[in-house]
This record gives structure tokens, sequence and C-alpha cells, in this order.
């Protein structure tokens, strides 16, 4: 076998492992619910599931390697995961497509409009607890607060001022 070959494979198999449970789970529960802290939960189950194979088969591995491909393998599926679910530019090129590849700006705001993209994500950060409503104001709750402040910190080693 090719050197790292096993490793490889495990990493393939730890991955197979967590896109057999990921998805039917994603579309049983929808994008909202099935939301990352399940990702890693189902991620790690996957690297497990796939080095107990190895260690059970009696196969030396280098556990860090298959940890390493697994992660690669997963950033790129976060990456086109997140792109899917969250991408606007997607999103109005679907709409194009299922009107026939063109509309004017007015009916891309009619079929997409930033008001309906404002009150799903508003509903959302509602749901995850980061921002609460009360009489039709929004407030930002502790756990918002401290999102924001580790995303901030995070950024700052990227981008300066707001993003998004």
């Amino acid at each position: 076998m090719v050197e790292g070959g096993i490793e490889i494979a495990l990493a393939g198999l730890a991955f197979a492992i967590f896109l057999g449970i990921h998805v039917p789970v994603w579309m049983r529960l929808g994008a909202y619910r099935a939301g990352f802290a399940l990702m890693v939960f189902l991620w790690a189950l996957g690297l497990v599931a796939a080095l107990g194979v190895a260690r059970w088969l009696e196969i030396p591995v280098h556990v860090l390697t298959v940890i390493a491909i697994d992660g690669c393998l997963m950033a790129f599926y976060m990456h086109l995961y997140t792109g899917m679910l969250r991408s606007v530019s997607l999103r109005l090129l679907g709409e194009l497509l299922a009107h026939d590849g063109e509309l004017d700006p007015s009916q891309l705001a009619e079929v997409y409009s930033p008001a309906a993209m404002l009150d799903g994500r508003l509903a959302w950060l509602v749901e995850q607890g980061w921002i609460g409503e009360t009489e039709g104001r929004y407030r930002l709750t502790p756990s918002g607060r401290r999102l924001l402040q580790r995303r901030n910190r995070l950024a700052s080693f990227f981008v300066e001022g707001p993003t998004g």
C-alpha cells in the first residue's frame, strides 16, 4: 500500500461515517437545528469509530495524520456546507435560474427581498439565544455578547472593523 495509505483510508472512513450520520440528521432536523456543535460531535464520533476499527484490527497508524487528513476533509465540507446554506450570491443565481435566467432588480427584490432575509436571520438569532425580542425591539443577550467577544478576538487577526 502507498506510504500513509492506511491513514488516508481511515480518514476517509471517518469522514464517510460522519456524512452517513450527518446528512440524514440534517435532512430530518433542518440546517438551523443540526448546528455546528452537532457537526463537531459527529466528526469526533467518526474519528473514534475509524480509529477503533484500526485498533480492533491491530493496524498500526499515525493517529495525528488521520486526524489531520480528516480535518482537511471536514474543512472542505464546512466550506461547501456554509456556502450552500448561507450564500446570498448562490440564492440570487438560483432565483434567476428558476425564472428562465432573467429578472430585473425589482423582480429580484420581490422573490428575494432584503426584508425577508433580515426577518429570517433575526428569527434564527433569537432561536440561537444570541438576541432577544420584546415588543418589536431586539437586544443582545449575554450569550450573544460572549459570542461577539470571541469572534472579535479571532477576527482581529484577519480584518479591521465590521464584517458581513
